[in-house]
């Protein structure tokens, strides 16, 4: 069971993401930019395999304002209740992070 947290307290609507399997390049989740208006939980169950999960900011400036100051956001990535990716920080235009999802 994997769940995606998003926190982004200003600019929700610049950021959007993908989840895909690296194999068959299934799309389970997807978010466009827009979509998200503040704070969502999305979980996702997922078949045993290897996965790409993008995570895209239309402004390139990730999570941070146009000053470059912290904004609170934030989003996690857990497989099972546990963390395997967090990002909190400036990125330019996207992250890409890679993960397997083991039998269960």
């Amino acid at each position: 069971n994997i769940t995606i947290v998003y926190h982004n307290s200003e600019y929700p609507g610049e950021h959007a993401f993908r989840l895909k399997s690296s194999e068959s390049e299934q799309v389970y989740a997807l978010i466009t930019p827009g979509e998200l208006t503040g704070p969502a939980i999305f979980s996702v169950d997922l078949p045993v395999g290897n996965y790409t999960f993008e995570l895209f900011d239309s402004n390139g400036d990730g999570f941070r304002n146009e000053d470059f100051t912290y904004t609170g956001g934030y989003m996690d990535l857990l497989v099972d209740g546990e963390v395997i990716f967090h990002v909190d920080e400036e990125f330019l235009n996207s992250i890409i992070f890679s993960f397997h999802v083991p039998l269960a």
